[in-house]
């Protein structure tokens, strides 16, 4: 009886061997060009596949059906590999996995052996018996680079198994002995030794912008010095908003200690003003009215306090008030926003007193 419907080109394959016949009526026989089993086959007839043992047996060469084909039937025989389906090869067993390895053994006395066991399976790796430390030091080959003066040299102690690295003096490196207050710089192809360089710090912590030598100046003022040969300066800046940029004169790290003098520029409102003992003193705001004891100045001088004049050079005290205009230089004493004194400048000096 079939089995079911299975198209026959589902078993197309180059391995198997197809015989195809037109049955004649009550044909149950059938010659093979190969010789089979019934479990090697694969028969359809009419497109549908056969089951082995029930519908058909091989014997040889021979295919015999169970039941008789009809009349123009299409009988195709399909032979497999030389092993039965359902039947392992002796060609898969471990015994005939193992006893196909080959391997090919070195020399133990030398860079040592690789054996195999083809019952076991079992590699085993013998090492040389020459393969000492002391042999291994010797085997290591280094080659020379560089001098100890130059370069820097490698060196190796196939004794010991130590490499030693000795570095370039200062003087190869740059192609002469460095003198005092020379830095090393590069030229724009090698190292060297020069005075001439933008900025500089030596030994002592003194830094020097176009000079080699800040200490030449001012020992008060000689741990950072600026040179040039033109106009010359230093710039502070802020970019951020409505901020102020500082220079403050320190004697600690407490409180007021850290700005106890001072200069700061603020950018919210364009007034620079000085600290002394951590306080306010002065400000000149945007317009250029000058603050003395006050941040809010109202006129070219606004000071809030007293104002005492000494002699000068010659012994004489002098308060002078100068204007364009030729009677107009005034001194008013005021009470509040009452003038109860004032001295005016005319062709004949006006002293005027309110009770």
């Amino acid at each position: 009886m079939a089995i079911n419907k299975i198209g026959q080109d589902a078993f197309s394959n180059t391995d198997m061997v197809m015989n195809t016949y037109t049955a004649t009526a009550g044909q149950t026989a059938f010659t093979l060009s190969k010789s089979s089993t019934t479990n090697a086959i694969i028969v359809h007839i009419n497109d549908v596949m056969q089951q082995p043992t029930t519908d058909y047996s091989v014997s040889g060469t021979t295919l015999t059906l169970s039941s008789g084909a009809a009349v123009g039937d299409d009988v195709r025989v399909r032979t497999l590999s030389e092993n039965p389906l359902g039947v392992a090869s002796s060609a898969f067993t471990t015994a005939n996995a193992r006893s196909s390895v080959s391997v090919t053994t070195g020399s133990a006395s030398g860079g040592g052996a690789l054996s195999y066991d083809s019952g076991t399976g079992v590699f085993t790796f013998q090492p040389g018996t020459s393969n000492t430390a002391a042999t291994l030091r010797t085997a290591v080959s280094v080659g020379s680079e560089g001098t100890a003066a130059g370069d820097g040299a490698l060196a190796y102690n196939n004794s010991t198994g130590v490499f030693t690295y000795t570095p370039p003096t200062l003087a190869s490196l740059i192609g002469g002995s460095p003198s005092s207050n020379q830095v090393l710089a590069w030229n724009g192809s090698a190292w060297s030794a020069t005075s001439t360089v933008s900025t500089i710090l030596n030994t002592a912590g003194n830094v020097g912008i176009g000079t080699a030598s800040p200490t030449s100046y001012d020992g008060e003022a000689d741990e950072l010095v600026v040179v040039s040969s033109g106009h010359t300066g230093i710039t502070i800046a802020s970019t951020g908003s409505n901020q102020r940029t500082n220079l403050y004169f320190s004697d600690g790290t407490s409180g007021t200690e850290k700005y106890i003098g001072g200069f700061s520029y603020d950018h919210n409102d364009n007034s620079l003003f000085t600290r002394t003992l951590g306080i306010e003193r002065m400000r000149i705001d945007s317009s250029g009215n000058v603050g003395i004891g006050t941040s809010s100045p109202n006129n070219k001088l606004d000071v809030n306090g007293g104002i005492v004049c000494s002699p000068n050079t010659d012994g004489k005290d002098t308060f002078e008030l100068s204007t364009n205009d030729l009677d107009e230089g005034r001194l008013r004493i005021k009470n509040v926003d009452t003038t109860t004194v004032q001295i005016r400048a005319a062709e004949l000096a006006t002293l005027m007193a309110v009770m």
